[in-house]
């Protein structure tokens, strides 16, 4: 907060808190948001494979970018601090988030077209993948790389026509 004008001075004698250190996410919390963020790159293919475009899109554009979006926030946390403002739900995220990140959200959200959400959905998977990574490093949290590759395997064969 930023006080513009106090023509009576009490903003001064008001007993403000000062902004908390935001706590790292806890270990069980972090798995939690990877697994999520894997699952649902499992749904979104096979829907889009079954033909269900609207909800392999709500899947990859609502669903996966809110657990990418908490990524985002953690790296830059893990980066520069708990007490680094990340603002809520993605607000002002060009001036906290790392240029990686920013640069790597322009290829993953889909025009309403299967091979675009495709192609956003490994975009998407690829981003969350190299933040969560990172983040899992500062933290000194495991990365299930074994889940990731497994399902970064079966999610390629999904979309390439094999069996899902």
């Amino acid at each position: 907060m930023r006080t513009l004008v106090d023509k009576d001075g009490g903003v001064a004698r008001m007993s403000l808190p000062l902004a908390q250190r935001a706590a790292p996410p806890a270990a069980a919390a972090f798995e939690a948001t990877i697994s999520a963020f894997w699952l649902n790159a499992e749904r979104a293919a096979k829907k889009l494979r079954r033909g269900e475009v609207y909800e392999a899109k709500r899947r990859c554009d609502d669903v996966m970018k809110a657990r990418l979006l908490q990524m985002i926030e953690w790296h830059a946390r893990a980066r520069h601090g708990g007490d680094y403002d990340t603002w809520h739900v993605g607000r002002f995220i060009e001036t906290w988030a790392d240029p990686r990140a920013l640069a790597g959200l322009r290829d993953t959200y889909a025009r309403y077209e299967a091979g675009d959400i495709a192609r956003a959905l490994l975009a998407t998977m690829g981003l969350f993948r190299a933040l969560a990574v990172e983040t899992a490093g500062a933290l000194g949290y495991p990365y299930p790389a074994l889940i990731d590759e497994r399902l970064t395997r079966w999610v390629g064969a999904c979309l390439a026509g094999d069996d899902c």
